[in-house]
C-alpha cells in the first residue's frame, strides 16, 4: 500500500499545473479528501497517479513522483481526471 505523508510543490510543477488549470490548493484538496494511488504506465518519471475530488467536486489526476525523503511525492502536473481514470477511482 502507498502511503503519502507530504507534497512536494515548488514554481515548477505549480506551472504544470496552471497550465491545466489547476491550482496547488486543489492539488492539496485531493490529497486531503480520500484520493486513491495507482501505478502510472511504465516509464514515466512519476510512478504513481494520484485520484480523487476536491472540496467542489473537481475530479483531478495527479501524477506522482518520488522524492529523496520518504513518503513525501512531487506532483509532476495535474488535471481533469480522464473518463478512464474516473472508472478506475470507481472501482
Amino acid at each position: 500500500m502507498m502511503y503519502v505523508a507530504d507534497l512536494q510543490i515548488d514554481e515548477d510543477n505549480e506551472a504544470e499545473m496552471a497550465a491545466h488549470g489547476v491550482t496547488p490548493e486543489e492539488v492539496w484538496q485531493v490529497w486531503t479528501n480520500a484520493p486513491r494511488y495507482f501505478r502510472n504506465k511504465r516509464g514515466r518519471s512519476a510512478t504513481h497517479l494520484m485520484i480523487g475530488p476536491t472540496y467542489g467536486g473537481r475530479m483531478l489526476t495527479v501524477p506522482l513522483a518520488p522524492t529523496a525523503q520518504d513518503d513525501v511525492w512531487r506532483p509532476a502536473i495535474a488535471y481533469d481526471a480522464t473518463t478512464g481514470d474516473r472508472k478506475r477511482y470507481n472501482r
